[in-house]
């Protein structure tokens, strides 16, 4: 069987590639821009093209007086459609603003609402929990020991309303 070529045999044989930025193009002097651009690789046709666009765009300055009237009509009705598109995308940008602005609210909202619950649900499961216990104990006869404990139970929770509201300040 015959054996393929490794990748250096192959590279010698082929013929270069025309626009390789390895090698500098014959014959030609070239300015530095123009060897910028040709090392990072830009067509030659395209260098041709940009340099008659340069020209093009030096011959051709135009001022108001060389214009005609629907000309300028023309200019100062696109003058007046990028106004009216920046104006609309100013107000749709506001209104993105007092959305999001919105939505933020409404998620502080529910998280101090969802805060609230699980206090409330805390709350009441160690009522519930406290009352049975007390239930129990007047059921066993210790009838002084579950009234003190009643009263201790509720004195710390009115405490603990007095002192420290159910929700933080800073979420208030």
């Amino acid at each position: 069987m015959a054996q393929p070529p490794d990748d250096l045999e192959r590279h010698h044989t082929r013929p270069r590639d025309p626009f390789d930025p390895n090698f500098l193009p014959r014959h030609r002097w070239l300015s530095r821009k123009e060897a910028h651009l040709w090392r990072a690789g830009v067509h030659a046709d395209q260098l041709s093209a940009r340099q008659q666009a340069e020209e093009n765009a030096e011959g051709s300055g135009h001022s108001h007086e060389d214009l005609s009237c629907e000309q300028l009509d023309m200019m100062f009705q696109h003058d007046l459609y990028c106004e009216t598109v920046s104006l609309k995308y100013n107000r749709k940008d506001r209104s993105n603003r007092l959305l999001l602005s919105n939505q933020i609210k409404l998620i502080n909202h529910k998280f101090k609402l969802n805060l609230l619950c699980a206090q409330i649900i805390f709350l009441l499961f160690l009522s519930v929990t406290y009352l049975s216990y007390i239930i129990l104990l007047c059921y066993s006869g210790y009838y002084y020991t579950a009234l003190g404990l009643l009263m201790f139970i509720s004195l710390c929770v009115c405490w603990l309303e007095y002192k420290q509201p159910l929700l933080p300040q800073a979420l208030i």
